[in-house]
């Protein structure tokens, strides 16, 4: 059973130490190599927004995703997951769009969202839920890696 809870440094943490491997790899073409896990999920945890973990009792916290509030009416939505995503990835799928989503249109007319362009798995999740390609970002990441831009806005009739 999927549960939803606010994110808190413990419980980021455990997503953060236990990541897949494509979401480490996208994380670490942003991160700064002096940013610690702890110093980023401490920012991450006290930042505007809304930020939550999902996981279930059998393993513990699995992903940690919200939109970072960038400024009135924009947001950037992210999502990090560990290799247990399959096991909540369908009901999360649903509180994302029936329960999430709604909140989110009422505060923000525009939601983007960067992914590193090898990471198709979350591609497919972005898109399912109605997120558009935008753009390529060429040379984006600290290591020069390529990222595509997705987002959700109210002209385009979708989430934001």
């Amino acid at each position: 059973m999927m549960g939803v809870t606010p994110a808190t440094l413990p419980l980021v943490m455990s997503v953060l130490v236990h990541l897949r491997r494509e979401d480490r790899t996208e994380l670490e073409a942003t991160w700064p190599s002096w940013v610690t896990r702890e110093a980023w999920a401490d920012a991450l945890t006290r930042a505007p927004g809304v930020h939550l973990v999902a996981g279930d009792k059998a393993v513990g916290p699995i992903v940690v995703f919200g939109v970072l509030r960038l400024w009135p009416g924009v947001g950037s939505a992210y999502a990090a997951a560990t290799d247990h995503w399959f096991r909540i990835a369908r009901p999360l799928t649903r509180y994302v769009r029936d329960c999430l989503a709604p909140q989110m249109r009422q505060e923000f007319h525009r939601i983007e969202c960067r992914s590193l362009a090898s990471h198709i798995r979350a591609h497919r999740w972005i898109e399912f839920l109605g997120g558009r390609r935008e753009a390529v970002l060429e040379g984006y990441g600290q290591h020069g890696e390529d990222f595509v831009q997705f987002a959700w806005t109210r002209r385009a009739g979708g989430t934001a």
